[in-house]
């Protein structure tokens, strides 16, 4: 440290200059990626539509135990563009209670789909396509959650990469523009037991389109003291150490001064 010094005795303001330095390339570095980022962030806008449903039929059947049961047959159409969800519920029912959708151009589901409190599920890898999808009833209820297409960027919104705005706007519409194949749904419920009264049936459909689209920013003024905060922790980080260091040394090589001068003023 002593050597350093000597070689140059500005040492601490060569070290203060070559930090502001570097806070001036972070801070740059942060400013052109906030005006010339070439990545736009995409949002929709969901229409959510509850099904109009059309009872088709009502049937009772005894199976070769002589147990009766009750199956109802509904049918609706839905609006096709750019469809996302479709949610059907049963409530108030008793237990062994089956409801089954189908749809026959095919769609995707899974038992933890909305669930909350599900865990290491992902519907992209874990849901499952097929043209019908069926659940028993669990505390008098039964819920078939069900979606077109398992890419959350086709209705959550996310990212393109593009030139301009005009050219990321289209990137955006064409992955959330979409047409269904079928607009025909069909929903069974088979009831054990001989019932009159139609159960309680919901089915609910969501259309998505692109809402807006905007450039991906930075806050400049945060990232600076992000970038002002690590360099000089940074510095704190070098410096500290060594300057504890060269004290310690430095009051260690005057000790044996003291005691060489006291010794001589004794004699």
């Amino acid at each position: 440290m002593k050597r350093a010094l000597a070689q140059n005795p500005n040492l601490i303001r060569t070290l203060i200059g070559l930090g502001l330095t570097l806070i001036f390339i972070l801070s740059y570095a942060v400013y052109g990626a906030t005006i010339d980022s070439e990545y736009y962030l995409y949002s929709n806008s969901n229409e959510e539509t509850e099904a109009d449903l059309s009872m088709l039929n009502r049937s009772v059947s005894t199976d070769e135990n002589g147990d009766e049961s009750t199956q109802w047959i509904w049918q609706t159409q839905v609006n096709v563009s750019n469809l996302s969800w479709i949610n059907t519920s049963l409530e108030n029912v008793p237990v062994g209670t089956s409801l089954k959708v189908v749809n026959m151009g095919g769609w995707y589901s899974h038992a933890d789909l909305g669930d909350e409190d599900a865990e290491i599920f992902n519907c992209a890898s874990d849901c499952r396509k097929s043209t019908s999808h069926s659940a028993t009833a669990e505390n008098g209820r039964i819920t078939i959650i069900g979606l077109t297409d398992p890419d959350p960027a086709t209705r959550d919104g996310g990212t393109v990469r593009a030139k301009d705005i005009d050219e990321a706007r289209e990137m955006a519409e064409e992955i959330v523009s979409s047409e269904f194949a079928e607009k025909l749904w069909e929903i069974r419920v088979t009831m054990p037991g001989n019932h009159s009264e139609e159960p309680n049936i919901e089915m609910v459909f969501v259309n998505e389109e692109l809402h807006d689209v905007t450039q991906f920013s930075l806050d400049t003024a945060t990232e600076l003291m992000w970038s002002m905060a690590a360099v000089i922790g940074c510095f704190i980080m070098v410096l500290v150490p060594v300057m504890a260091i060269y004290i310690f040394t430095r009051m260690r090589d005057d000790e044996p001064i003291d005691l060489l001068n006291s010794d001589t003023e004794e004699e």
